[in-house]
């Protein structure tokens, strides 16, 4: 097997390397945060009622509505417990167009015996958006949603009066229906006197509850031509007796979907995340059959924590492999180091195909490193220092005719006598400076000061101030590759990427064309009568 085979193996591995290692580290990361900021809660629906069933032929029914899932609030368990075992029990998929789910609880046993059942109902709730927003039907009939019922007067003269009040200006149904929705906020929910749930009341009066202000949005939004309807569910939060609340969905024909609006705590377009819906189109989580003497009792619990969040405290081998552990202020330095193979491929693609001249393929990236380990200020001083004094005693000591490493040297200790004194007075002037920041500089600078004096006398001033150009291009390019934010955070989260960079080194390690800077070098001997046309 050849070379180029045996390199083309190499890119396959390193690349399903790379994507097995990424999808493991970024699903163990999704699970990990989500365990983090995603809370499980208990919903439970207890039921007394009485059988109402007056021969053994008759049904007696109970419905109890399924949460719906939203892109907050996922539904992991559905448990339905019915003590009497003469209660079937079963769940009735959606019949219309609104999507409701229920548990049915039936019987045709006589007499006035009570029933006890439960529903139970496992929600998971994520700060995040899972998915987008989605159309729940596509609403083949709209004029369902138009019509008026005994709950909402939308034929009532004095609510379609209130069309009157639409500024000239709202042209757009935009405009039209943030007016309606701006209105019934506007609706007083206070005061001594109980407030009414009646529509009409609310919408004439600008007094009413909370559903009173629900109920008139849908009736308003009617009568302006926007099919509407109530949304009953639960806000999910701690409680043992809690209330079903409602707010209002209008559909909107552009988008093709339903927009979400709750009038009373002023919620437009986008509900909270713990917003909750269990029954679409009507203002009660049950329906019932033969039943009396119905009592539900609503309760809300919040669960423990995910057990992997305690798991994640207890020491474990694997957890190397996790650099984000490290405590901050080793950050830092493993995002240097991590980005120095980047600093390197950008070296290499400057050298290898455009054909850039520098001092050694890992001398631009150290120059970079250097002015990250300290500040570029900090940087550019050690750097004069380090050029001024190298050329200065380079030319000093020419006349001695020295050998080169003892002449080197030399140069070394002046440019330390310089940094030291230099050191020395900054800390004059500003006590909290430290020395150390010019440690691994001044050892990076005078090492390319060596390479520059050896360049010289073996190749020329004009050959190495080319190298020395090419030098501080590549690593001005590094420099701004390793003082990014968000590429050391990206590497130090997901370190596997460098399994990709491995594959480019070798792609690059491949190449054999042309450098640019090449087919400008040795333009002079193309016969332009041979060029291509």
């Amino acid at each position: 097997m050849n070379s180029r085979s045996l390199s083309t193996i190499a890119i396959l591995g390193f690349v399903i390397l790379g994507t097995v290692c990424l999808g493991l580290r970024s699903r163990s990361l999704s699970r990990d945060e989500a365990a983090r900021e995603d809370s499980l809660w208990e919903l439970t629906y207890d039921a007394h009622y009485e059988s109402a069933v007056a021969d053994g032929q008759q049904e007696t029914v109970l419905r109890l509505a399924i949460p719906f899932e939203t892109p907050h609030c996922k539904l992991l368990r559905e448990t339905s417990i019915a003590p009497n075992p003469k209660i079937d029990t079963r769940i009735t998929r959606p019949k219309g167009s609104t999507g409701n789910r229920a548990i049915l609880f039936s019987s045709r046993q006589m007499g006035d015996a009570p029933y006890e059942v439960q529903a139970k109902f496992i929600v998971r709730q994520s700060p995040n958006a899972s998915g987008e927003r989605s159309a729940l039907e596509t609403l083949s009939s709209p004029d369902r949603f138009l019509r008026s019922d005994p709950d909402l007067p939308v034929s009532d003269a004095a609510v379609r009066q209130l069309v009157q009040l639409v500024p000239n200006d709202a042209q757009t149904d935009f405009e039209r229906l943030q007016w309606a929705f701006d209105y019934c906020s506007s609706i007083d929910t206070g005061g001594s006197d109980p407030p009414s749930d009646d529509a009409k009341v609310a919408l004439v009066t600008k007094r009413g509850t909370a559903k009173a202000q629900a109920r008139a949005l849908v009736t308003l939004c009617r009568v302006l031509g926007f099919p509407a309807r109530l949304v009953t569910g639960f806000v999910v939060r701690q409680g043992s007796d809690l209330l079903p609340y409602v707010w209002v969905e209008v559909f909107q024909r552009q988008k093709q979907e339903w927009i979400p609006f709750d009038p009373a705590n002023g919620y437009a377009r986008t509900m909270p995340p713990n917003y909750l819906p269990v029954r679409r189109d009507a203002e009660k989580v049950e329906d019932i059959q033969n039943v009396k003497g119905l009592v539900i009792h609503y309760s809300i619990k919040r669960l423990p924590p995910d057990p992997r969040l305690a798991q994640a405290e207890i020491s474990h081998p694997l957890q190397i492999l996790n650099l984000r552990r490290l405590p901050l202020e080793m950050h830092k330095v493993m995002k240097i180091l991590l980005l120095l193979p980047f600093a390197a491929l950008i070296t290499t693609v400057l050298r290898n195909v455009i054909g850039i001249g520098t001092f050694g393929t890992f001398s631009p990236a150290l120059l970079a490193m250097s002015f990250i380990y300290a500040d570029w200020k900090t940087g550019l001083a050690i750097l004069l220092i380090v050029i001024v004094v190298g050329l200065v005693g380079r030319n000093s000591l020419e006349r001695l005719r020295l050998l080169t490493v003892p002449r080197l040297s030399i140069i070394l200790t002046g440019v330390i006598l310089c940094v030291v004194f230099g050191v020395s007075t900054l800390n004059y002037m500003m006590p909290s400076y430290s020395a150390e920041v010019v440690l691994l500089p001044m050892v990076i600078l005078t090492n390319l000061i060596e390479r520059f004096h050896v360049s010289a006398d073996e190749d020329g001033m004009l050959f190495t101030a080319k190298l020395a150009a090419g030098t501080l291009l590549v690593a001005l390019l590094c420099y701004l590759v390793l003082v990014s934010e968000q590429v050391g955070n990206l590497v130090l989260t997901y370190p596997e990427l460098h399994f990709y960079t491995i594959t480019v080194f070798i792609m690059l390690g491949r190449y054999a064309g042309y450098r640019l800077t090449e087919l400008w070098r040795f333009r002079d001997l193309v016969d332009p009568s041979e060029a291509p046309r």
